[in-house]
């Protein structure tokens, strides 16, 4: 597997899943509290250290192979990505506020992200993903 389809696949590892959904919930807690310093050690660190063991040591092929990874190739653009990142974004300015409700915002926007494929045409999605 090339190296740029490790950084891609690597995403949904279940491993990786797990740490981004737990750090990003825990960082959101420190960010609540306005502890940001805590909040951004336990959102990026974690983070970072799983997906450099993940593309590193994770044999990636299966997951490529997978129902997920085709769902993935043909709809996590790095237009979606960007979506993705700025519901995170959100979701932190709505915990440093302490509003639920932008907080909310964020992490449905977040979830519209990775759940885009399903109101998404297949139509195309091959070439979404060469933009």
């Amino acid at each position: 597997m090339l190296y740029h389809e490790k950084l891609f696949y690597h995403q949904i590892h279940p491993l990786k899943l797990s740490v981004d959904i737990g750090c990003t919930l825990l960082a959101l807690f420190f960010v609540w509290e306005h502890e940001w310093l805590k909040g951004i050690i336990t959102a990026f660190i974690p983070s970072m250290l799983i997906s450099m063991y993940v593309i590193k040591y994770a044999d990636l092929e299966p997951l490529k192979q997978s129902r997920l990874g085709k769902y993935t190739y043909g709809y996590m653009t790095k237009q979606i990505e960007y979506v993705r990142t700025a519901g995170l974004v959100i979701a932190g300015g709505g915990a440093w506020m302490n509003d639920v409700s932008i907080l909310g915002l964020g992490l449905i926007v977040i979830l519209a992200t990775w759940l885009a494929g399903f109101f998404m045409s297949t139509k195309n999605s091959t070439e979404r993903r060469k933009k």
